[in-house]
């Protein structure tokens, strides 16, 4: 059916003619049909404001203008579907008109809002979306999270950063993954901090992957600069992966498992010098490596990572066949004092007398009393 003959239908008191109508402009497309399906955002019947929305999806880019210039005229409440729309189509025109509306009392509203502005793809959503950040309703919190993350503005990392102390886990997780698309190393300490002490589990998940992201693209380029024969370049790649701290422990974990032993090798040694415990448990399984360069790495590491832990993996370290790997070993056993004397003690009964000469040694070497 041509246009002119559809449009009368529009205005029809009967809903299924203008649903009939409806059903003809879609079928038409194009920037005419839209432009005439936009007034039916506005009908008194749900279905069909549902299936204009649809339509108008439908269409993409042709319907961005028509659309435009119809919300300048736009009175009354906003409901769900007019968002959806302008977000869905990015129609950048509608910014101003969403952020008129962030109060309306519906919750539900404000959570489509915040949608839609984060699918606009332009900075000037991100100040809408900080004040629905702070809304009380926590659905409505997490919406204008993940449209910030959609949108990656590192002007939104201090309001997120804030979201952080949540009581709603699921709006800590969400503010936790826009950290982590924005990529933001002002985030890496809090989220350190929260992989080890948030209290769900989910959270610290989240915050682990959030790290990972943030700092892996920096990290994995200089851990493999490590790996090459350029000492200048490796002294320049050491000295900034040190200086990130814990915000590089996790990819650096993550670097534990690559397929170039002499990545493995750096990674392990960055860690040790990065001195956080945490590491300890991804580098243990390296001391059954099958390069010994890599087993002598990670021997070195854990003597510099201060816990008990280290030394019970270390005492297992002296049962290597490559005695570079034990002597390694038993150095940083040494390194680590009086925290590895339990573990020595253990070995004194071990089947192997080359492993109890070991732990004698390691023992004398200590110098403890007991």
């Amino acid at each position: 059916m041509p246009l002119q003959e559809i449009l009368p239908e529009l205005a029809s008191p009967d809903p299924a003619t203008r649903d009939r109508a409806l059903n003809g402009l879609r079928r038409l497309g194009g920037a005419e049909a839209a432009g005439a399906l936009v007034f039916l955002l506005a009908d008194p019947e749900e279905n069909i404001r549902i299936k204009a929305a649809e339509a108008l999806i439908a269409i993409g880019p042709e319907a961005v203008e028509p659309v435009g210039r119809y919300i300048v005229h736009w009175e009354g409440p906003l409901g769900t579907i007019l968002p959806e729309v302008l977000g869905r189509l990015r129609v950048a025109a509608g910014i101003d008109l969403l952020e008129r509306h962030l109060s309306e009392p519906d919750p539900k509203v404000r959570e489509s809002i915040a949608r839609a502005l984060g699918r606009m793809g332009t900075e000037r959503a991100t100040k809408p979306l900080l004040e629905l950040l702070r809304d009380l309703n926590p659905a409505v919190r997490i919406a204008a999270a993940q449209g910030l993350a959609e949108l990656a503005d590192p002007q939104a990392v201090d309001g997120l950063m804030d979201e952080l102390a949540d009581d709603n886990p699921e709006v800590r997780k969400a503010a936790i993954d826009a950290l982590g698309r924005i990529g933001d190393r002002r985030a890496a300490p809090v989220l350190t901090q929260i992989m080890i002490d948030d209290p769900r589990s989910e959270v610290r998940l989240a915050a682990q992957d959030a790290l990972r992201r943030i700092s892996s693209k920096m990290v994995a380029p200089l851990v493999r600069a490590l790996s090459t024969g350029d000492p200048k370049e490796r002294i320049q790649a050491l000295a900034t992966i040190v200086s990130e701290g814990k915000a590089a422990v996790v990819p650096l974990t993550g670097l534990l498992t690559h397929a170039n032993p002499a990545v493995r090798a750096a990674a392990a040694e960055v860690l040790g010098l990065i001195g956080d415990p945490v590491a300890i448990e991804s580098l243990a399984p390296l001391l059954t490596d099958a390069e010994g360069s890599v087993r002598l790495a990670v021997a070195r590491a854990l003597g510099r990572l201060r816990h008990v832990r280290s030394a019970e993996r270390l005492a297992q370290a002296l049962h290597d066949q490559d005695p570079k790997v034990a002597a390694a070993a038993a150095s940083a056993l040494e390194a680590l004092g009086e925290i590895a004397v339990e573990p020595m003690f253990q070995l004194l009964t071990s089947q192997s007398a080359d492993i109890r000469v070991r732990a004698i040694a390691v023992l004398g070497r200590l110098r403890h009393q007991g």
